[in-house]
């Protein structure tokens, strides 16, 4: 599992609680695009 792995059940489990801020929504998709990007990659 990589970090980012981590941090989107993090982000994940914050969502579920309620709203992201801007900065939760901004790391939310940096994670979505290293996820993806890892998952061509391979």
């Amino acid at each position: 599992m990589l970090p980012v792995h981590l941090r989107l059940a993090e982000i994940f489990h914050i969502n579920m609680k309620g709203a992201l801020t801007l900065e939760e929504a901004k790391e939310l998709q940096y994670c979505l695009r290293e996820n993806a990007r890892y998952c061509w990659d391979c």
